[in-house]
């Protein structure tokens, strides 16, 4: 029902401005940077942000951690690795 564009980071607030606010359960991220940023404010308390990109975990990029005030947890999963288990 809902496509969003993250080739911006307003997907970000058409995603706040869909749920009222509440953001979502889960995100799904392979983006880097501000988009990154912005994908990490989305989930709703105690939502779950999982990490599919390669760059910013490889690159040992830091990570503000202020977004986890609202429980957040967050996984990395690196799927070329998931092939060899």
């Amino acid at each position: 029902k809902h496509v969003y564009d993250s080739r911006s980071t307003e997907f970000a607030e058409q995603i706040r401005r869909d749920t009222d606010g509440y953001g979502v359960d889960i995100v799904l991220n392979s983006l880097t940077g501000p988009a990154q940023r912005a994908g990490l404010e989305l989930p709703a308390i105690g939502g779950r942000f999982i990490e599919i990109g390669k760059r910013d975990v490889y690159g040992n990029t830091r990570l503000g951690l202020f977004p986890f005030r609202r429980n957040l947890t967050f996984c990395y999963v690196d799927l070329a690795m998931m092939s060899l288990s």
